[in-house]
């Protein structure tokens, strides 16, 4: 739910929405803000993790629906 908060003030504030590939799914690099050099699970794209959560997936969506129109 708290994902859902976030994702929401984010995405109707001003400016430019900054979000990262992974978001849209819930993605997390367990505190590690900076993996640009590791090739493991916290920079990979897991694609079961979407289908897992496509509830916020869905959501995501209509956030971006929502700030576009």
């Amino acid at each position: 739910r708290q994902w859902k908060n976030f994702l929401l003030a984010l995405m109707v504030s001003q400016g430019v929405p900054m979000i990262l590939m992974g978001d849209e799914y819930g993605h997390s690099k367990s505190g590690n803000n900076n993996t640009w050099c590791q090739d493991n699970t916290l920079n990979w794209f897991c694609w079961d993790k979407l289908e897992a959560n496509q509830g916020y997936y869905t959501f995501y969506k209509k956030m971006i629906y929502f700030r576009k129109y």
